[in-house]
This record gives structure tokens, sequence and C-alpha cells, in this order.
């Protein structure tokens, strides 16, 4: 599990994060979204910048709310945890549906789930596609190139710093207005409500 950890930790901060090809496509309430082109992917990535009016482990709360996905993450109608003999509070998998436009077939995902806590108070999230686990339902496209993490770092006790990072491939050949909804609109609006989740009293 250590060895595995490390290599998708190398993946993340080696070979994509790290690309300095970043373009800054939206600034909008106080949330800055990034763009970039990657070389044989389909999608551009997808990097947001923001910070959030409230303490780490409360975001941490509300991401691993799994069935609660559905009230704030942009376009998931399904969300569900997977019971396996490796689950643990740190470590889980999870199964999504994406609702897409008609008449798009909608899009279905397993997730691997990892938290690292550090020693400075912030805390690091990768979720990654995982094969097998739910069985192939043909009513929905399988989405099995799928990396997203979560940077979480405290300014102070109630305000944290988040960096959010995606690279996915939907599947298919979409149009262009379908793949900006995995781009630019989803991931914003998803910050948004993430944004007033946590902040809400």
């Amino acid at each position: 599990m250590r060895i595995y950890c490390c290599l998708v930790a190398l993946l993340i901060s080696g070979d994509i994060i790290s690309q300095a090809n970043w373009e800054l496509v939206k600034e909008k309430n106080g949330i800055k979204v990034y763009t970039q082109k990657v070389e044989n992917k389909p999608l551009e990535e997808v990097k947001i910048i923001t910070q959030i009016k409230a303490p780490v482990n409360r975001i941490v709360q509300i991401l691993e709310d799994i069935p609660h996905h559905t009230q704030w993450m942009y376009g998931t109608k399904k969300s569900e945890l997977i019971p396996h003999k490796d689950n643990n509070a740190t470590h889980y998998y999870h199964y999504q549906i994406i609702d897409m436009p008609f008449p798009t077939k909608d899009r279905d995902v397993v997730v691997d789930y990892l938290r690292e806590n550090k020693s400075d108070g912030s805390t690091f999230i990768r979720s990654i596609a995982k094969d097998g686990l739910i069985p192939i339902d043909d009513s929905y496209q399988r989405i099995t190139q799928f990396l997203s993490s979560f940077d979480l770092t405290p300014l102070d006790e109630n305000n944290t710093s988040v960096e959010y990072f995606l690279s996915a491939d939907p599947g298919g050949n979409l149009p262009h207005w379908i793949i900006n909804l995995f781009t630019t609109k989803g991931p914003y609006q998803t910050m948004v409500k993430l944004k007033e989740r946590a902040e809400k009293k």
C-alpha cells in the first residue's frame, strides 16, 4: 500500500500538476480557474484555486460525506460508498453516476479515494479511477481515466487555502459544449457549491 501511495504522489506532483502551461480562463467570486492542454488527452486539465472561510476538517467532512455529493457536486446524480475489506477512515472506494445532457449517455465511475493528513495541519486528498468492483452497466459509459486532488492548507483556524486539480476523459465523441461541462463550468460550479456548504453557519 505504501509503495502504491508513493507512486500516486509522484504521478500527481511530478508528472501532472507541475506542468507550467496553465492559463487563467475564469476568475469570479474569489475562484480562479486554470486549464492546460496535455498531449494525447482529449480534455484540458483543470486547476482551481480559492480560499474557503472554514477549517480544513470542515471541508474534509463535506468531501467524505459521499451520499450528499449529489447536493453540491456538479452533475452527480448518484454517489455511494462501495463496501470493501480495505475501506477505512482515510482510504475507501465509492461509486458515482454523472448526469449528461440528452442524448449523450450518462457516465459512471468507480473512485479510489485516499486522504493524507500532514504534520503541518494541511491535508492532501486524491481520487483516481479504479477498475472493477462494480460491474459494467451498458446504461452508462464507464469513465476509466480520472484523477482529481484537493490540497487543503490552513491559513488560520477558520480559513483554508484550496487547490483543486482535475484530469479526466469522459470517453466517447463529445461535442465541444459538453466537453466544456467537464472543464470550466462543472468544476467551477462544484467549487461554488463546496464553498457555500462549508461556509454555511
